[in-house]
């Protein structure tokens, strides 16, 4: 329930900066995949960090830092509003 919390809270919050519901996979993502991936991040970290052997943390540990890594990329960069970037960037979406 916190993370499907989570999820419309984001999603809540990008609708009311952008002004705009957005397209429907957008709303998707910030609602159900968003709120999946912060379940199972939430879930499953202790469980592999108590529990795990050594290479299960160590994978777990570079795989973390990956998914950080490519997300400040993102941030930095301004890539986070995908459809925003590809627009300014000459990609041309069908209505």
């Amino acid at each position: 329930m916190i993370s499907i919390g989570v999820g419309i809270t984001i999603e809540g919050r990008g609708v009311i900066q952008s002004g705009k519901v957005g397209e429907i996979m957008d709303a998707y993502h910030g609602l159900v995949v968003m709120s999946l991936f912060l379940y199972f991040i939430l879930t499953t970290t202790p469980v592999i960090f108590v529990y795990g052997t050594k290479a299960q943390k160590v994978a777990a540990f570079f795989l973390l830092l990956a998914w950080l890594g490519t997300f400040a990329i993102d941030l930095f960069t301004g890539r986070l509003p995908q459809r925003e970037w590809l627009q300014q960037h000459g990609v041309q979406f069908r209505r």
